[in-house]
């Protein structure tokens, strides 16, 4: 893929470059080269950060060690450094989703970005799939100039960035070079029964994973349960506790302390050993019966990077268990718009 760019005005536009040579753990760059108009349209697939022979959920073929691609945006320089961002849509009644950038205060919001990057994909090794993120997919990163942006979520299919599906996120953490964040949109567009709103929380994606274990974090994005916890299931059913105490709309951490992208923590993702397939539950407090999910053949290979989410409704509409638990492997590579996520409970 060449190196591609953007002249921007004074306005403060967003351009779409492309890289190659990056990695998850390191600083990436991009030459600034073959001028590219905004009428244009964008060139190039976005890849996820490098990965070790990362296996795919139906333990087909892997990842191997290739670096990180795919298109970058940010303001124009000879050598901008990069950052990474995705889009998961975690909003069990929202519309399918995009979303738009514009440097931090300017409102010059510029996209829809998933529908620019599914239009440069390579359809023929992409599913088709419709617009915009559904509930609960995960986009791959976007490569982005380090900065400050304002973001703004639109329904999936919109051609511009003129109607906005909830408030606009103007808040964010600025994007610092090397780093990759997950945006998720959590709550419900029609909260019921004390379920809070929609609202955008930003994750800062620090896993590193070891050859022979796996990086692994928790995200609690179910709107209705305020506090769960995730366990391993030992023998004789006792549980071995991973995190607890993980509060709707944030990560846990192993001292039991939150964290998100506003306030990172090193403890955010922590070590699993890579090994046989194990039983995770998801209870609403520390070592109680109230499973709100569960999954019963959870694996990953060593040197994944793992995000593990509880999405949905923590009960169905016959009572049963109606949360489900996402997996996305964050260190996999992909040229298509959706990133490597699949439910694993059951």
């Amino acid at each position: 893929m060449r190196p591609l760019s953007f002249s921007m005005p004074a306005a403060g536009l967003i351009a779409l470059l492309a890289t190659s040579g990056c990695s998850g753990g390191g600083t990436c760059t991009a030459d600034a080269s073959a001028a590219l108009s905004t009428e244009g349209g964008v060139e190039g697939g976005a890849k996820a950060e490098g990965a070790d022979a990362t296996a795919n959920p139906d333990g087909q073929g892997a990842v191997e060690d290739g670096g990180t691609t795919g298109d970058a945006i940010g303001p124009v320089g000879p050598t901008p450094t990069l950052a990474g961002l995705r889009l998961a849509n975690w909003s069990t009644d929202s519309p399918p989703v995009d979303f738009c950038l514009a440097p931090h205060g300017t409102t010059a919001f510029q996209g829809p970005l998933l529908a620019a990057q599914a239009a440069a994909s390579d359809a023929g090794s992409c599913d088709a799939g419709g617009p915009g993120l559904a509930f609960p997919e995960v986009s791959s990163y976007l490569l982005l100039a380090a900065h400050q942006y304002d973001a703004r979520l639109v329904v999936g299919g919109a051609t511009d960035c003129s109607v906005k599906l909830t408030t606009d996120s103007t808040n964010l953490p600025a994007l610092a070079a090397g780093t990759f964040t997950t945006l998720a949109l959590v709550g419900e567009a029609i909260p019921a029964g004390g379920a809070p709103g929609l609202q955008t929380i930003p994750f800062l994606d620090t896993g590193e994973a070891s050859d022979a274990g796996v990086a692994l974090r928790f995200i609690n994005a179910a709107a209705n349960e305020p506090a769960v916890e995730l366990a391993e299931v030992l023998s004789g059913n006792s549980l071995a506790p991973i995190f607890v105490g993980v509060q709707f709309g944030q990560a846990g951490t192993i001292d039991g302390e939150q964290g998100d992208a506003a306030a990172p923590t090193s403890d955010t993702f922590v070590s699993f050993p890579a090994s046989s397939p194990k039983t995770l539950d998801v209870s609403t407090s520390p070592g109680s019966s109230g499973l709100v999910a569960s999954a019963p053949n959870f694996a990953a290979a060593a040197g994944a990077v793992v995000t593990l989410a509880l999405v949905g409704p923590t009960t169905s509409a016959d009572g049963g268990l109606g949360a489900e638990l996402l997996e996305c492997v964050d260190n996999a590579g992909t040229v298509c718009v959706t990133g490597v996520c699949w439910v694993v409970s059951q």
